[in-house]
């Protein structure tokens, strides 16, 4: 069936009642499961694996300090230079007589100058 602008590919929808059993939700439902703990009480299970992760954090696991400090604070922001590969490519400035260069000297001047922005 070709594509009509304006119409959905799914005309009929998801049906009513369907439900989307993402990881999500299948973490939150395993998640909100209670388990026993250690003073003859209960407690959910994603609360007793963030105990356990902080702890985990304290006793010097280096990835579950990272994870809680990720989850807490939110990841660190990543600079990431796409322009100079990491080259130091402060401006240069060149002045040319033109009228002593040939075109074909002008032209290679300008072939290094791009060969050097791309490298």
């Amino acid at each position: 069936m070709p594509f009509i602008k304006g119409q959905s590919g799914n005309p009929a929808g998801k049906p009513v009642g369907c439900k989307n059993h993402g990881i999500r939700e299948i973490l939150e439902t395993i998640g909100a499961e209670s388990i026993p703990d250690l003073r003859g009480g209960t407690v959910k299970k994603k609360y007793a694996m963030w105990r356990k992760m902080y702890e985990l954090a304290l006793a010097g696991d280096v990835k579950a300090a990272q994870l809680v400090a990720d989850r807490q604070e939110g990841k660190a922001a990543q600079s990431i230079d796409m322009t100079t590969n990491g080259k130091d490519m402060a401006p240069t400035v060149v002045n040319v007589d033109e009228s002593k260069i040939s075109p074909e000297q002008l032209e290679k001047i300008f072939e290094v100058i791009q060969n050097a922005r791309l490298s």
